[in-house]
Parts: structure tokens; sequence; C-alpha cells
């Protein structure tokens, strides 16, 4: 399943240095396989903290 994103409220300077900087140095299909890689290091972020949490706990 695929969705289409709509993002609000991005300074353009940030977007601009965005793509300046990340976009054209590690993507270049651009935006949205970026975002997408974005979103999966997030996801494996939180899940290997939440692991950690649940070692440190136990």
């Amino acid at each position: 399943m695929f969705v289409d994103l709509t993002i609000f409220d991005v300074p353009a300077s940030l977007l601009r240095e965005f793509g300046e900087i990340i976009i054209r140095s590690s993507y270049p299909s651009g935006v949205s396989e970026a975002i997408k890689d974005l979103i999966r290091k997030a996801l494996l972020e939180y899940d290997l903290n939440r692991n950690a949490a649940v070692v440190t706990t136990t």
C-alpha cells in the first residue's frame, strides 16, 4: 500500500538545505526516497532504544 504525503509549515530554508546537502549527495532519486529512508532509520532507532530499555530493566 502506498499513500501520498503532504507536509505543512516546513521553512523554505530548511527544505533548501535538506535538498542541497542530503538529497543531492545521497538520494539522486529524490525527496521521496530520502523521506522513506529517514522513516526507516527513525523506526530502527526506536526499536533499538525500546529493546535497550527492556534489557536494562530486566
